[in-house]
Protein backbone atom coordinates (compact mmCIF):
# COMPACT_ATOMS: atom_id res chain seq x y z
CA UNK A 1 0.00 0.00 0.00
CA UNK A 2 1.23 3.83 -1.14
CA UNK A 3 0.20 6.83 -0.62
CA UNK A 4 -3.20 7.35 -1.96
CA UNK A 5 -3.02 8.52 -5.51
CA UNK A 6 -3.11 11.44 -7.34
CA UNK A 7 -5.56 12.52 -9.55
CA UNK A 8 -4.50 11.99 -13.01
CA UNK A 9 -5.46 15.55 -14.60
CA UNK A 10 -3.71 17.63 -12.32
CA UNK A 11 -2.15 20.15 -14.21
CA UNK A 12 -0.58 22.09 -10.98
CA UNK A 13 1.38 18.74 -10.34
CA UNK A 14 2.66 18.19 -13.68
CA UNK A 15 3.77 21.93 -14.48
CA UNK A 16 5.62 21.84 -10.39
CA UNK A 17 7.72 18.21 -11.25
CA UNK A 18 8.90 19.71 -14.72
CA UNK A 19 10.31 22.71 -12.82
CA UNK A 20 12.04 20.46 -10.27
CA UNK A 21 13.25 17.86 -12.90
CA UNK A 22 15.03 21.04 -14.41
CA UNK A 23 16.41 22.01 -11.07
CA UNK A 24 13.85 25.10 -11.64
CA UNK A 25 13.83 26.14 -7.82
CA UNK A 26 15.60 26.79 -4.66
CA UNK A 27 16.76 24.61 -1.54
CA UNK A 28 16.15 25.51 1.37
CA UNK A 29 19.39 25.95 3.14
CA UNK A 30 20.55 25.10 6.66
CA UNK A 31 20.22 28.03 9.44
CA UNK A 32 24.16 29.53 10.19
CA UNK A 33 24.05 27.93 13.63
CA UNK A 34 23.79 24.80 12.29
CA UNK A 35 26.01 25.00 9.45
CA UNK A 36 28.74 26.49 11.72
CA UNK A 37 28.21 23.46 14.45
CA UNK A 38 28.53 20.86 11.29
CA UNK A 39 31.56 22.41 10.15
CA UNK A 40 32.93 21.93 14.02
CA UNK A 41 31.66 18.41 14.26
CA UNK A 42 33.26 17.58 11.35
CA UNK A 43 36.46 18.10 13.44
CA UNK A 44 36.87 14.65 14.90
CA UNK A 45 38.87 16.03 18.04
CA UNK A 46 36.83 19.07 18.56
CA UNK A 47 36.57 19.61 22.83
CA UNK A 48 33.00 19.78 24.60
CA UNK A 49 34.87 23.12 25.62
CA UNK A 50 35.29 24.60 22.45
CA UNK A 51 31.68 23.45 20.80
CA UNK A 52 30.00 24.83 24.15
CA UNK A 53 32.63 28.52 23.17
CA UNK A 54 31.02 28.03 19.75
CA UNK A 55 27.43 27.72 20.85
CA UNK A 56 27.99 30.42 23.28
CA UNK A 57 27.71 32.79 21.05
CA UNK A 58 24.06 32.58 20.13
CA UNK A 59 22.13 33.11 23.49
CA UNK A 60 18.93 33.09 21.90
CA UNK A 61 20.06 29.04 20.88
CA UNK A 62 21.74 28.17 24.38
CA UNK A 63 18.42 29.45 26.39
CA UNK A 64 16.71 26.73 23.71
CA UNK A 65 19.27 23.80 24.24
CA UNK A 66 19.00 24.33 27.69
CA UNK A 67 15.48 24.30 28.17
CA UNK A 68 15.64 21.14 25.90
CA UNK A 69 17.91 19.24 28.11
CA UNK A 70 16.04 19.85 30.24
CA UNK A 71 13.00 18.47 29.35
CA UNK A 72 11.02 14.80 28.87
CA UNK A 73 13.21 14.81 26.06
CA UNK A 74 16.85 14.62 28.56
CA UNK A 75 15.58 14.89 31.82
CA UNK A 76 18.65 13.22 33.87
CA UNK A 77 19.04 13.05 37.88
CA UNK A 78 20.25 17.15 38.39
CA UNK A 79 18.68 19.94 36.48
CA UNK A 80 21.23 21.28 33.83
CA UNK A 81 21.65 25.48 34.54
CA UNK A 82 24.45 25.59 32.43
CA UNK A 83 25.83 25.08 28.60
CA UNK A 84 28.91 23.21 29.35
CA UNK A 85 27.19 20.73 31.43
CA UNK A 86 24.82 19.96 28.92
CA UNK A 87 26.91 19.15 26.27
CA UNK A 88 28.46 16.90 28.06
CA UNK A 89 25.76 15.15 29.39
CA UNK A 90 23.97 15.51 25.88
CA UNK A 91 27.32 14.17 23.83
CA UNK A 92 28.34 16.18 20.44
CA UNK A 93 26.01 14.18 18.22
CA UNK A 94 22.73 15.03 20.57
CA UNK A 95 23.89 18.94 20.48
CA UNK A 96 24.15 18.81 16.58
CA UNK A 97 20.61 16.80 16.55
CA UNK A 98 19.40 19.15 18.94
CA UNK A 99 20.54 22.88 17.23
CA UNK A 100 19.15 21.43 13.74
CA UNK A 101 15.78 20.43 15.12
CA UNK A 102 15.29 23.98 16.93
CA UNK A 103 16.57 26.17 13.84
CA UNK A 104 14.84 24.45 11.57
CA UNK A 105 11.95 26.04 11.84
CA UNK A 106 13.24 29.71 10.23
CA UNK A 107 12.64 27.47 7.07
CA UNK A 108 9.25 27.16 7.32
CA UNK A 109 8.55 30.97 7.54
CA UNK A 110 7.49 32.55 4.58
CA UNK A 111 6.93 36.44 3.82
CA UNK A 112 4.89 36.13 0.67
CA UNK A 113 1.39 35.37 0.36
CA UNK A 114 -0.92 34.70 3.22
CA UNK A 115 -1.83 31.35 2.15
CA UNK A 116 1.64 30.23 1.44
CA UNK A 117 2.34 31.79 5.43
CA UNK A 118 -0.51 29.43 6.40
CA UNK A 119 0.52 25.97 3.90
CA UNK A 120 3.81 26.43 5.28
CA UNK A 121 3.01 26.94 9.40
CA UNK A 122 0.47 23.95 9.02
CA UNK A 123 3.01 21.60 7.83
CA UNK A 124 5.52 23.08 10.43
CA UNK A 125 2.59 21.83 13.33
CA UNK A 126 2.05 18.83 11.69
CA UNK A 127 6.00 17.84 11.87
CA UNK A 128 6.44 18.95 15.25
CA UNK A 129 3.71 16.35 16.24
CA UNK A 130 5.19 13.98 14.30
CA UNK A 131 8.41 14.47 15.93
CA UNK A 132 7.49 14.52 19.79
CA UNK A 133 5.39 11.33 18.85
CA UNK A 134 8.48 9.84 17.28
CA UNK A 135 10.76 10.31 20.00
CA UNK A 136 8.15 8.71 22.55
CA UNK A 137 8.14 5.29 20.42
CA UNK A 138 11.92 5.64 19.98
CA UNK A 139 12.86 5.18 23.13
CA UNK A 140 11.43 1.67 23.38
CA UNK A 141 14.21 0.69 21.10
CA UNK A 142 18.00 0.81 21.99
CA UNK A 143 19.27 1.05 18.12
CA UNK A 144 17.28 4.33 17.92
CA UNK A 145 18.60 7.50 18.89
CA UNK A 146 16.19 9.87 20.73
CA UNK A 147 17.48 12.90 18.97
CA UNK A 148 17.68 11.35 15.79
CA UNK A 149 13.82 10.58 16.05
CA UNK A 150 13.28 14.07 16.72
CA UNK A 151 15.09 15.51 13.94
CA UNK A 152 13.96 13.12 11.32
CA UNK A 153 10.05 13.90 12.54
CA UNK A 154 10.67 17.98 12.51
CA UNK A 155 11.93 17.19 8.91
CA UNK A 156 10.64 14.44 6.87
CA UNK A 157 8.64 16.78 4.83
CA UNK A 158 11.01 19.54 4.32
CA UNK A 159 9.96 19.51 0.48
CA UNK A 160 7.13 21.00 1.18
CA UNK A 161 8.81 24.48 1.50
CA UNK A 162 10.36 24.57 -2.00
CA UNK A 163 7.31 23.30 -3.20
CA UNK A 164 5.00 25.72 -1.86
CA UNK A 165 7.51 28.73 -2.64
CA UNK A 166 8.19 27.35 -6.30
CA UNK A 167 3.92 27.36 -6.40
CA UNK A 168 3.24 30.52 -5.18
CA UNK A 169 6.16 32.27 -7.32
CA UNK A 170 5.62 30.88 -10.62
CA UNK A 171 1.34 30.09 -10.25
CA UNK A 172 0.11 31.70 -7.43
CA UNK A 173 -2.54 30.39 -5.01
CA UNK A 174 -4.24 27.07 -6.92
CA UNK A 175 -7.64 27.87 -7.34
CA UNK A 176 -8.61 24.46 -5.69
CA UNK A 177 -6.50 23.72 -2.43
CA UNK A 178 -6.40 19.99 -2.96
CA UNK A 179 -4.81 19.98 -6.12
CA UNK A 180 -1.72 21.85 -4.87
CA UNK A 181 -2.26 18.92 -1.40
CA UNK A 182 -1.79 16.15 -3.92
CA UNK A 183 1.04 18.02 -5.92
CA UNK A 184 3.05 18.03 -2.31
CA UNK A 185 1.60 14.20 -1.43
CA UNK A 186 3.53 13.14 -4.81
CA UNK A 187 6.74 15.17 -4.45
CA UNK A 188 7.25 15.74 -1.23
CA UNK A 189 9.14 12.48 -0.40
CA UNK A 190 12.19 12.76 -3.17
CA UNK A 191 12.75 15.95 -3.03
CA UNK A 192 12.68 15.79 0.87
CA UNK A 193 15.29 13.11 0.31
CA UNK A 194 17.44 15.20 -2.37
CA UNK A 195 17.48 18.25 0.24
CA UNK A 196 18.53 15.76 3.40
CA UNK A 197 21.10 14.74 0.95
CA UNK A 198 22.34 18.13 -0.26
CA UNK A 199 22.95 18.50 3.54
CA UNK A 200 24.70 15.43 4.40
CA UNK A 201 22.20 14.70 7.06
CA UNK A 202 23.19 10.95 8.89
CA UNK A 203 23.15 8.30 6.64
CA UNK A 204 20.12 6.85 8.88
CA UNK A 205 18.27 9.89 7.98
CA UNK A 206 18.45 10.89 4.60
CA UNK A 207 16.09 7.82 3.05
CA UNK A 208 13.53 7.98 5.53
CA UNK A 209 11.14 10.81 3.79
CA UNK A 210 10.87 8.28 0.67
CA UNK A 211 10.38 4.96 2.61
CA UNK A 212 8.02 6.78 4.69
CA UNK A 213 5.72 7.10 1.30
CA UNK A 214 5.53 3.01 1.15
CA UNK A 215 3.07 1.94 3.56
CA UNK A 216 3.41 -1.90 2.83
CA UNK A 217 7.24 -1.22 3.45
CA UNK A 218 8.90 -4.24 4.73
CA UNK A 219 12.84 -4.91 5.70
CA UNK A 220 14.97 -7.36 7.75
CA UNK A 221 16.55 -6.40 10.85
CA UNK A 222 15.04 -3.88 13.73
CA UNK A 223 13.07 -1.18 13.39
CA UNK A 224 14.45 1.84 11.97
CA UNK A 225 13.22 5.44 11.52
CA UNK A 226 10.90 5.32 9.11
CA UNK A 227 9.05 2.47 10.99
CA UNK A 228 8.92 5.33 13.63
CA UNK A 229 7.93 8.42 11.39
CA UNK A 230 5.21 5.90 9.79
CA UNK A 231 3.29 5.25 12.81
CA UNK A 232 3.81 8.53 14.20
CA UNK A 233 2.63 10.40 11.11
CA UNK A 234 -0.90 7.81 11.47
CA UNK A 235 -1.22 8.86 14.57
CA UNK A 236 -1.09 12.46 13.93
CA UNK A 237 -3.50 12.34 10.75
CA UNK A 238 -5.89 9.83 12.90
CA UNK A 239 -9.68 10.85 11.99
CA UNK A 240 -8.52 14.01 10.25
CA UNK A 241 -9.27 15.13 6.74
CA UNK A 242 -6.09 13.58 4.96
CA UNK A 243 -5.21 10.62 2.82
CA UNK A 244 -3.34 9.01 5.75
CA UNK A 245 -6.28 9.47 7.89
CA UNK A 246 -8.13 7.15 6.29
CA UNK A 247 -5.66 4.31 6.07
CA UNK A 248 -6.24 0.87 7.97
CA UNK A 249 -3.31 0.21 10.45
CA UNK A 250 -3.88 -3.43 10.69
CA UNK A 251 -2.47 -3.18 7.51
CA UNK A 252 0.39 -1.19 7.99
CA UNK A 253 3.77 -3.57 8.82
CA UNK A 254 5.81 -0.98 10.47
CA UNK A 255 3.36 -1.82 13.61
CA UNK A 256 4.35 -5.54 13.64
CA UNK A 257 7.69 -4.21 13.26
CA UNK A 258 7.56 -2.00 16.01
CA UNK A 259 5.99 -5.11 18.13
CA UNK A 260 2.87 -2.86 18.71
CA UNK A 261 -0.43 -3.41 17.74
CA UNK A 262 -2.77 -0.28 16.80
CA UNK A 263 -4.25 -0.22 20.02
CA UNK A 264 -0.73 -0.35 22.57
CA UNK A 265 0.29 2.30 20.16
CA UNK A 266 -2.37 4.46 21.23
CA UNK A 267 -1.86 3.53 24.82
CA UNK A 268 1.93 4.41 24.49
CA UNK A 269 0.99 7.82 23.02
CA UNK A 270 -1.89 8.35 25.99
CA UNK A 271 0.35 7.52 28.45
CA UNK A 272 3.01 10.07 26.99
CA UNK A 273 0.55 13.02 26.88
CA UNK A 274 2.02 15.09 29.18
CA UNK A 275 5.33 14.44 28.17
CA UNK A 276 4.89 15.40 23.74
CA UNK A 277 2.57 18.01 24.54
CA UNK A 278 6.30 20.04 26.85
CA UNK A 279 8.36 18.65 23.45
CA UNK A 280 5.34 20.42 21.23
CA UNK A 281 5.98 23.35 23.21
CA UNK A 282 9.05 23.74 22.67
CA UNK A 283 8.93 23.92 19.17
CA UNK A 284 5.75 26.39 18.59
Amino acid sequence: MTAPRLKANNPLLTHLRQAIEAKNYTLPTLPESALKLKKALADPFIQSSQLTKLLSTDPVLVGRLLQTANSPLFRGLAKISDLNTAVTRLGLSCIQNLVMSLTVSALYRNSGKTWMRDKLLSAWNDSIKIAALSEVIARRYPNLEQSEALLIGLIHNIGIVPIVHLCGSKYGKPEHPEILDDAILKLTPTLSKWILEKWQLNRRLTPVPELIADLKRTHDGPPDYADIVQVARLHVYRNKQHPLGQVPWAQVPAFDKLQLTPEKSIQIIKEARDEIKEVISLFQ
